[in-house]
């Protein structure tokens, strides 16, 4: 039994190891490319980018362990608009 997947793709052959799985590439909060390796570990940890967990997890631990997230609106008017209102 093979550990490796062949996969051919585009004219070319793709192999990777049975459970590959692609890491995240995007902040599941705020949708910007992680951008750096502390955004990764950040993001394989808690489910965001570095910007993200300061602004909105830390200073929410507790309602982010519940489950809780910022919503559209707050990652809007905190992370694009600068923390000003619209």
């Amino acid at each position: 039994m093979s550990n490796v997947i062949y996969e051919r793709k585009d004219g070319l052959l793709i192999i990777k190891p049975h459970n590959y799985k692609r890491a995240a590439a995007d902040c599941s909060i705020c949708g910007f490319a992680l951008r750096h390796q502390e955004d990764i570990v950040e993001h394989e940890n808690f489910d965001c980018c570095l910007d993200c967990s300061l602004i909105f997890r830390q200073p929410n631990k507790e309602k982010w362990q519940q489950g809780w997230r910022p919503t559209g609106k707050d990652v809007k008017n905190r992370i694009f608009n600068n923390n000003q209102e619209n």
